[in-house]
């Protein structure tokens, strides 16, 4: 509960690839399926708000696709499917061939 409010503090400040971070260095180590599901995909949200720059899409759609691994492990199935929709329509029609 501290990581997910000292994210939206972080993002509340204008410092959501800081929040992001924050959030996936708890993923890492965190056992719980469900848990970590929810920290990747506000990670991926967090990715989306970075406005230096622009906002960091294909790190929004990787972290959605964590999620959905995550999501579906912990038996949510509509929440992974949810998940890996959203990361779809990133992907979708985009000819990336390497990482710019």
């Amino acid at each position: 509960r501290t990581t997910l409010l000292h994210a939206d503090v972080l993002r509340a400040r204008g410092r959501p690839s800081e929040a992001a971070e924050k959030l996936l260095r708890v993923t890492v180590s965190d056992p719980n399926d469900l848990r970590s599901a929810l920290l990747y995909e506000q990670a991926a949200l967090s990715f989306l708000m970075v406005k230096k720059g622009g906002a960091h899409v294909r790190k929004y759609a990787l972290h959605l696709v964590h999620a959905g691994h995550r999501f579906l492990k912990a038996g949510h199935k509509s929440h992974g499917l949810r998940c890996y929709h959203s990361a779809v329509r990133v992907y979708q029609d985009k000819r990336w061939t390497h990482v710019e």
